[in-house]
């Protein structure tokens, strides 16, 4: 599991700085980063599922203690997750309002 962990944190990388830059430039300098971005989030996928699937059993077993444990650590983990959810929710329903590049405009057919 030793292999995936960083290989998580560098396709991430690579999933949002092609992105931005996807979502920043669209398609000015040609379609070289879409399939980039496609097989670095594919991959990023995959190992993300590999250690999904390693860790379940001690996840689950971390969650229970957590409930039968009433420590201050314990809220503040769950108030940094909560607050976390909403921060992202908060920013994708702001976000829905800037356009995007990659929908043709209106009349382009």
């Amino acid at each position: 599991m030793r292999v995936f962990e960083p290989t998580v944190i560098v396709l991430t990388a690579v999933v949002v700085g092609t992105g931005l830059e996807l979502w920043l430039v669209a398609y000015r300098f040609g379609f070289v980063w879409v399939p980039v971005h496609r097989a670095a989030a594919d991959l990023c996928f995959a190992a993300i599922s590999v250690l999904v699937w390693a860790y379940l059993g001690r996840a689950s077993n971390l969650v229970l203690a957590d409930w039968r444990d009433h420590l201050r650590s314990v809220f503040t983990r769950r108030a940094l997750v909560a607050g976390c959810l909403v921060l992202g929710a908060v920013l994708a329903i702001a976000m829905l309002a800037f356009p995007t590049p990659f929908l043709p405009a209106p009349g382009d057919g």
